[in-house]
């Protein structure tokens, strides 16, 4: 029998990065759908550049 997926729940590390991230991207003054965009194209970047690792 599968089990169903659930998504890992963030530790306080990775919630922290994301408030900076958040962070920069309203002080940019970009538009919602520019600060969008540009974390759509940070995590193609991140996906080009790293490795996954599954565990």
């Amino acid at each position: 029998m599968r089990l169903p997926y659930q998504p890992i729940e963030p530790d306080h590390e990775t919630v922290a990065l994301a408030e900076k991230i958040l962070t920069v991207l309203v002080q940019s003054g970009l538009s919602y759908q520019q600060a969008s965009s540009a974390l759509e194209t940070a995590q193609k970047l991140l996906d080009e550049k790293t490795k996954p690792v599954i565990f």
